[in-house]
């Protein structure tokens, strides 16, 4: 699935019917963190028997996206709008200047 240059991302949770298709998702060239889906493996893992719990994961996915997503079965959840979240400030440097200073 292609990204539109002016398409917005949300913050999004995607509950899968099953294992399989929590797999399958990675086939699907969706944004998701890696992450998310190892702790919900974990944690189904760690259900007790008989518990009810899906296999789930996060990422950063398009309106467009989680429609499909939603038409193929997933239940999903968007959380917040990807640009609306802070991004930690970047401080640039030149690399002679940084030797400069850890020899201060």
């Amino acid at each position: 699935m292609g990204l539109a240059p002016n398409e917005r991302r949300f913050f999004a949770t995607i509950e899968a019917p099953d294992e399989r298709a929590l797999r399958a998702l990675q086939t699907r060239g969706l944004d998701l963190f890696r992450g998310t889906a190892l702790r919900a493996a974990a944690v189904l893992g760690a259900a007790a028997p008989g518990a009810q719990a899906l296999p789930t994961t996060g990422g950063l996915i398009t309106l467009t996206e989680a429609e499909q997503l939603v038409l193929d079965g997933y239940r999903v959840t968007l959380d917040e709008e990807a640009s609306r979240r802070a991004r930690a400030p970047v401080q640039v440097i030149e690399f002679d200047q940084w030797l400069r200073e850890l020899e201060d």
